[in-house]
């Protein structure tokens, strides 16, 4: 079974990015705690671009990817209400139905794995 990749770019709104920032890691925490079939979940600035981070997650099965947006919804819908937006969003492999359904709202570009490690 391949694993799941995730990466894309949010764009946090002027003067949010402290409370960005303590959802990431709270979200992070959650991750740590709670989803042990996720391989990595990286937040980082883009230097060129402010208010812009890309984030890369690797899931080590679609199972676990689906357990992932199950057990971070909320800290999701906190990002949201700060304003945080999507601005691309790139799944590479093949997500559960469920995960399909929720991911189609934010409109995700899906793509084969190609090969990996």
């Amino acid at each position: 079974m391949s694993r799941i990749y995730v990466g894309g770019t949010l764009a946090v709104p002027e003067g949010k990015d402290a409370e960005f920032r303590r959802v990431v890691e709270e979200l992070v925490g959650t991750v740590r705690s709670s989803d042990p079939g996720t391989v990595s979940v990286g937040f980082f600035p883009d230097p060129g671009r402010p208010g812009s981070y890309e984030v890369q997650e690797v899931y080590a099965d679609a199972a676990s990817q689906w357990a992932h947006v199950q057990n971070v919804g909320a800290l999701l819908g906190e990002l949201g209400d700060l304003g945080v937006s999507l601005e691309d969003f790139t799944v590479a492999g093949e997500p559960t139905a469920e995960a399909r359904a929720a991911l189609d709202a934010l409109g995700v570009t899906y793509v084969p794995v190609v090969a990996e490690v």
